[in-house]
């Protein structure tokens, strides 16, 4: 039986909840659109000095010359992945156990892995944005598109800003990892059949692919860093195995089962996920130690923006990355 008090209780926390999100929305609406140039003084600030900046800076100290609008404005990502959360509570304790439920538990999750996709397209833009190995061109679009994404982040989705990568994040959802022998089909085919782009995997499967792009790829598939899949690969040829399954892969790194990413349902596990490839694709490049230098989602975020029209740069919306 469902939980009446309980229930009128989380929707009154509903209620708050988006009370709050519309005042921050609307605390971050108070301040200038970053696409607008803003002077003091002597000081101008606009798009081209942004990029400036970005290309002294770091995607872990870029905070300290964050526009404040755009610095709300990822506080808001964040209380919206938040809220998410937060819903999907009510509903999971809550509500009783019917169809309907299910059915509202799946919208509500799928509503929190788009708040957290938004919040990890925002970090790979980022990563570009400071790259200055990377093209300035290219880092000039990606500059462009992170003050769109800041201006426009409450009215736009990530379906319509980079259906590429939604694809790729929605179909993701909907994958249970087998492992078996580490070569990513079942996994590969359950996320084509869920609607992934084709032109996702082509990139990954093109002549031109490097060894550290397709290494990013397997980690994407698999929810595991380039050192564990090597522990695994490892592990099999020692043993004499030909396939792993999770209760394998559990014991071979000292955890429950349970605690394995094997799926990314929840928006949770997407945005953990994602942060430990990060992390781990930065510490080789400050290392020097082999594997990806960049997660999946970089790699095709720079391959989307470098097939933009140049001329596009000078658009004031946000522009479509499919």
């Amino acid at each position: 039986m469902p939980d009446t008090q309980g229930g009128q209780d989380g929707i009154a926390y509903i209620r708050e909840g988006l009370v709050r999100l519309r005042a921050l929305w609307n605390a971050v609406d108070s301040f200038p659109r970053i696409q607008e140039c803003q002077t003091l003084g002597s000081r101008r600030r606009d798009l081209n000095t942004m990029l400036d900046t970005f290309s002294e800076s770091e995607p872990y100290t870029m905070e300290a010359f964050l526009p404040t609008r755009a610095a709300l404005a990822r506080s808001y990502g964040m209380a919206k992945f938040n809220f998410c959360r937060m819903v999907s509570y009510v509903v999971q304790d809550h509500l009783p156990d019917c169809e309907e439920t299910v059915e509202l538990a799946l919208e509500v999750a799928s509503a929190g892995r788009s708040a957290a996709a938004a919040v990890i397209a925002e970090d790979v833009l980022r990563s570009i944005a400071c790259d200055t190995n990377l093209d300035a061109a290219l880092r000039r679009r990606a500059t462009r598109i992170l003050a769109a994404l800041w201006d426009q982040r409450a009215t736009r989705s990530m379906t319509d800003f980079a259906p590429l990568l939604d694809s790729a994040w929605r179909a993701k959802a909907n994958v249970r990892i087998a492992y078996g022998t580490l070569v990513g089909m079942s996994e590969l085919f359950q996320m084509l059949n869920s609607g992934l782009d084709s032109e996702f995997v082509d990139y990954f499967a093109s002549d031109g692919v490097t060894p550290d792009q397709f290494a990013a790829f397997e980690e994407f598939l698999f929810n595991a860093t380039h050192e564990q899949l090597k522990m695994m690969r490892a592990f099999m040829k020692e043993s004499g195995q030909n396939s792993l399954d999770s209760t394998e892969v559990a014991r071979l790194f000292g955890v429950e089962p349970g605690t394995l990413h094997t799926t990314t349902v929840r928006a949770q596990d997407m945005f953990f996920t994602f942060r430990e490839r990060e992390m781990w694709a930065r510490f080789r490049r400050l290392s020097g130690q082999e594997g990806p230098k960049k997660t999946a989602e970089e790699y095709v975020m720079i391959y989307v923006i470098g097939r933009l029209n140049p001329a596009r740069d000078e658009m004031n919306s946000l522009p479509d990355l499919g």
